[in-house]
């Protein structure tokens, strides 16, 4: 079965369970499955989903403030319960988009929770809230799907980094590797306050953008010039006040850092 075909027939399928009523919905982490279970409204016949080798999925309750109230369960008949309607479904071969967690520059948690991002093959719309699921594979009923996940969409990458990217990583790397650079002379005990200087107005020259992706290279360098900045610090042997600058260096660094990688400096 080809791409559009089975999307053809997994939306179809969707379609036809628009406003059923969602009896239950079962995230299994460990076997990495969603599972919902609902009764067909026009049919009243029950119906089943799963979702398998769910890589990362996505749930809000509503939009805007919506997502502060928990509809929750509730009964409809006598042992007829439903947790919201089974609104509409999509499947999307190429993905919907990148999600991402943008948190505020300069922030402790921008340090790392840039790197969490996905681009769900699946939208299923609750009443209320959503669900964005990135998976391999969809059983309805007895049939089963393998479609494969989308394209990874979620590297920064630059195929052919242009000439003021080759020269930003060229002069990264001497810093960082270079017998002669700035880490490697940190690391035997000589501070060079005009290296760290150098450093900091070289990463602050950077013009990040949300519109343009970063050359692979470019990003692995930025993130070993982080893991690397406190821990090449020779606490012992540069003195206290060689020390405090580093450490103040060292912030400015972090900080500067995920802002270029994510275009939100």
């Amino acid at each position: 079965m080809d791409t559009m075909d089975a999307r053809r027939r997994i939306n179809e399928t969707f379609a036809r369970l628009e406003e059923s009523s969602l009896r239950d919905a079962h995230i299994d982490v460990f076997h990495s499955s969603i599972r919902f279970s609902m009764d067909s409204g026009s049919t009243e016949e029950n119906h089943v989903i799963v979702f398998r080798d769910v890589a990362d999925f996505f749930f809000t309750r509503g939009h805007g403030e919506l997502r502060f109230h928990d509809v929750g369960r509730f009964e409809l008949a006598p042992d007829f319960f439903t947790m919201g309607e089974w609104t509409s479904a999509q499947y999307h071969p190429d993905g919907i988009g990148l999600l991402r967690v943008a948190a505020a520059a300069g922030s402790l948690a921008s340090q790392w929770v840039g790197q969490y991002r996905a681009n769900p093959n699946f939208a299923v719309e609750r009443s209320p809230g959503t669900f964005f699921i990135e998976a391999a594979r969809v059983q309805i009923d007895d049939e089963l799907f393998v479609v494969g996940f989308p394209p990874d969409r979620t590297s920064v990458t630059m195929i052919d980094p242009d000439r003021e990217t080759a020269e930003l990583i060229r002069r990264l790397e001497a810093d960082l590797y270079a017998p002669t650079g700035f880490f490697a002379q940190l690391r035997q005990g000589n501070f060079q306050p005009d290296g760290l200087e150098r450093l900091i107005a070289l990463l602050t020259s950077i013009a990040p953008s949300q519109e343009r992706t970063i050359d692979r290279k470019l990003v692995s360098l930025l993130w070993d010039l982080a893991r690397f900045m406190r821990a090449a610090i020779p606490f012992r042997t540069i003195g206290r006040d060689a020390v405090a600058r580093l450490e103040e260096g060292a912030a400015t660094i972090e900080s500067l850092i995920p802002g270029i990688i994510l275009g939100t400096l």
